[in-house]
Order: C-alpha cells, then sequence, then structure tokens
C-alpha cells in the first residue's frame, strides 16, 4: 500500500464516500519511474536505492517490489524509457520520403535542456561505476546508441534496394552507420570532463546534422 507524501495519498486518484479510488496500475509504475529518474539526476548510482525510490515516490518497497523484481529491473525500465524518448524510430509517413530525409530524422535526439542535462549525469554516473553496475550500463547501451545504429542500418539497406546511394558494400552497412551517427552526433566527452564547458544550441546541432548527413551521402556516391 502507497504511504501518503504531503498529506495526500499519492495512490489514489480521489476520494468518495466508503471506498477510495485507486491510481491505474500503469500510471503507478509512471510515478515509480519519475521518481527514479529525479533522483538519478540529483545522485550517484548507488544512492538510487529502492528505500529512495519508494520514499521519492510516496510509496513503500513493497509496493515497488509488487512492480518490479528486483532494483536493476527498475533502473532498466527508467532508462529504457528515457532512451526511447530520446532515440525515436522513424514515424510511418517518413518512410516514403528521400534517404537524405530519413536519416535526418533519425538523427535529431529529443532532447531538450533538462533530459539532456540528466542524460548526461546518468552518463557520467554509469562509466563511473560501470564495473558494479556492469550489466545496467551494457543494457543502456544497447537499449540507446545499439539502437540508433540499427535503426540507420536499416534506413541505408533500404537506400541501396531503392538506389538511393550506389558506393556502399552491403557487408559495411552497420560500420557506416556507426560513422554517420559519430559525425552527426555532439561527442558528450568533453562535457563529462568539463561540466562548465558551453554546450551547442538546438540550432548548432541541427547544422553539424544535416552537414554530416549531406558529406556523408556525397561520399556515397547518392542518386
Amino acid at each position: 500500500m502507497c504511504k501518503p507524501k504531503g498529506g495526500a495519498d499519492p495512490c489514489m486518484l480521489h476520494r468518495r464516500p466508503g471506498r477510495p479510488v485507486q491510481i491505474a496500475p500503469e500510471r503507478r509504475v509512471e510515478m515509480v519511474l519519475d521518481a527514479a529518474q529525479a533522483l538519478l539526476a540529483e545522485h550517484p548510482l548507488a544512492d538510487v536505492t529502492m528505500t529512495a525510490i519508494a520514499a521519492r515516490a510516496g510509496m513503500s518497497k513493497r509496493t515497488l517490489y509488487g512492480m518490479f523484481d528486483s532494483r536493476e529491473a527498475l533502473l532498466e525500465a527508467c532508462i529504457a524509457r528515457l532512451t526511447r524518448s530520446i532515440f525515436r524510430p522513424l514515424e510511418e509517413d517518413d518512410r516514403a520520403r528521400p534517404l537524405e530525409h530519413r536519416l535526418k530524422r533519425l538523427l535529431t535526439l529529443n532532447t531538450g535542456p533538462e533530459t539532456e542535462l540528466y542524460a548526461l549525469e546518468l552518463l557520467r554516473s554509469l562509466i563511473a561505476e560501470a564495473s558494479s553496475f556492469s550489466a545496467l550500463a551494457r543494457r543502456t547501451c544497447e537499449e540507446s546508441f545499439d539502437t540508433l545504429a540499427r535503426n540507420v542500418t536499416v534506413e541505408l539497406h533500404e537506400g541501396l534496394r531503392r538506389g538511393e546511394i550506389v558506393d556502399l558494400p552491403a557487408e559495411r552497412l552497420s560500420l557506416a552507420a556507426r560513422i554517420v551517427i559519430d559525425m552527426a552526433c555532439v561527442n558528450p566527452l568533453p562535457f563529462l570532463l568539463n561540466p562548465q564547458a558551453p554546450k551547442p544550441t538546438r540550432e548548432q546541432k541541427a547544422a553539424r546534422r544535416d552537414w554530416a548527413v549531406e558529406i556523408f551521402l556525397n561520399g556515397l556516391g547518392r542518386k
């Protein structure tokens, strides 16, 4: 059962005479993931315990364990939700567009200032504690950069099939996908090493992405 927080029970939508109305299970999960995400942005990974998450969400640890088998499973779900919001696949309407458009769409990372800061802090924590949380670090990589690389590889393969590019051997599709991602996306390492370093604006990141895709496609003999 959820514990009251600040005088209100977050597990009840509103009260009726007699019996309280409970929050839907899906909403409870979102509340827990919101709490975990907030803690991950504020504390080292080792400090984001089930006790801390339960207190932040205004629930008991028993409630959390009823939704997630372990702390690792909860944190994996939190990170997976974040990466799904940042690395989005193409919409159905995009698939009929030229390869240049499809690549630019995939390489547009959906981040606002708060999400970007949170993602950087999470990455910093995962790198610092990768030896202790190796499975979580590996899963984060798979959910984010590996997923993006697979999506880009699919579109390069489709570009070959449609004749949009010609000078790309099929066996190098995956490598080419990694190369264009490295070209288009800002390297986070300088900002991890120096948190005060000025970060590029949305316009600067879009200009980099567009130029990188143009250079990449011109090098592949696009039609």
